[in-house]
């Protein structure tokens, strides 16, 4: 029985990926026909509708498909790749530097009001000692005969 469901398996699982393949590529042809076929304005909506997926598997697709005919477009695909890594790279540089700029004013913040802390502790301890200096003096010079 195992015997049988591993054959089973085995033949009909590259049928599938077979099958499945020419209709990804024939769905991602039609999504790529209705895109060149459609004017700029519609073409723009169709682009901002889709999904990452569908993007990737269309620029994928689009690579394969006319890569083969012209070896100069991965030229070009390869510069549109470093162009889109640089891009991203200097925005999370920015965010970095930004970060950085929060991390310092966060601390140049917590020392002041650290200071303050202590500046003030220091106050409040100087009356203390002298309440505690009056209180004693007056309790020295009193004294209680009864």
């Amino acid at each position: 029985m195992n015997k049988i469901i591993i054959f089973m398996v085995l033949i009909l699982m590259p049928i599938k990926i077979i099958t499945g393949n020419d209709l990804n590529a024939a769905k991602l042809e039609e999504k790529l026909q209705a895109i060149i076929n459609s004017n700029i304005e519609k073409r723009k909506e169709i682009i901002e509708t889709l999904t990452k997926e569908d993007v990737e598997s269309l620029i994928s697709y689009i690579r394969y498909k006319y890569i083969s005919k012209e070896k100069e477009l991965e030229i070009i695909f390869s510069l549109y790749d470093q162009l889109a890594n640089i891009k991203a790279i200097e925005l999370s540089q920015k965010r970095l530097n930004r970060l950085l700029i929060v991390i310092f004013l966060t601390l140049v913040l917590f020392s002041f009001y650290l200071s303050y802390i202590l500046v003030s502790q220091k106050k409040i301890l100087k009356r203390l000692e002298t309440e505690i200096e009056k209180k004693t003096i007056q309790t020295t010079t009193e004294i209680f005969r009864g």
